[in-house]
């Protein structure tokens, strides 16, 4: 009966994920080490096996260590990254969701945005000392100890901007000195590179932030709402999101106001 339980136990482990299974090791599991263990190294003459129980519990347990591998179909991320040191396994279609040492990498691209100390991340400037690890090692929120901006003595912060590529030559760099703001005041907007102006100088046809992103921030951002929700600038808040809150209708320049006024005009 105990034998039955164990069974009928692992069984559900393998359906909800808590244990690897035959399908994620070809070869090393459920061959001559059984359902329920690990084989270390299938093409040994003396097999030596392990519980499944410590597969990727960031404990090497196999000369080889290859029960710390990641199973078949997918990628090792985040390794060194949060709370297990030992990274995860995901597979390639959410490595972009779930893995927080390269889920900002495409903002590389972008002018005027930090590169993360040890992760592949870029960040933009607002970010910085925003509270929240958007690096995914913790460089955003000691912008000083890791080196992102300089702090020496009252000096503004030093952002690096790539000049536009027009050649196959490495883009050129210049530096653009900024000074960078805990946040806004109420009423104004922060531009990507840490400037402060005013919510109605914000898609007025002009380009007041150095980096344009009073005018280009949907642009930048391309594909991050959808089509029910799309882009729009939240005054009352000097933000961008996507949609606009409940009574207000976004305008064909793309702002937020309130519904019945859009109803009067």
């Amino acid at each position: 009966m105990l034998s039955l339980l164990l069974i009928a136990s692992s069984i559900i482990d393998f359906s909800f994920g808590q244990l690897p299974g035959p399908n994620d090791y070809p070869g090393r599991i459920g061959g001559r080490c059984g359902l329920f263990q690990f084989d270390c190294d299938p093409r040994a003459r003396t097999p030596l096996c392990i519980p499944l129980a410590a597969v990727r519990d960031c404990t090497p347990d196999c000369p080889n260590m290859s029960d710390e591998w990641c199973g078949q179909g997918t990628i090792l991320c985040d390794a060194g990254v949060g709370q297990h040191r030992c990274g995860k396994c995901v597979r390639p279609q959410d490595m972009a969701n779930l893995c927080l040492d390269r889920k900002w990498q495409h903002l590389c691209a972008y002018q005027g945005t930090y590169k993360c100390a040890k992760t592949m991340n870029c960040v933009f400037a607002k970010w910085l000392m925003d509270g929240k690890d958007d690096c995914g090692d913790s460089s955003d929120e000691d912008v000083c100890a890791h080196g992102l901006v300089s702090c020496a003595g009252s000096e503004p912060a030093t952002t690096t901007v790539l000049e536009p590529v027009t050649s196959t030559e490495k883009p050129k760099e210049k530096k653009k000195k900024i000074l960078l703001k805990d946040r806004c005041e109420l009423g104004e907007f922060r531009c990507l590179d840490g400037e402060c102006l005013d919510v109605s100088r914000v898609l007025d046809g002009h380009e007041d932030c150095s980096d344009a992103s009073d005018e280009n921030y949907c642009e930048m951002h391309d594909g991050v709402c959808n089509t029910a929700a799309r882009c729009s600038f939240q005054r009352d808040v000097g933000a961008f999101g996507c949609g606009c809150p409940k009574g207000f209708v976004r305008n064909p320049t793309g702002i937020c106001e309130i519904e019945e006024n859009r109803m009067k005009i």
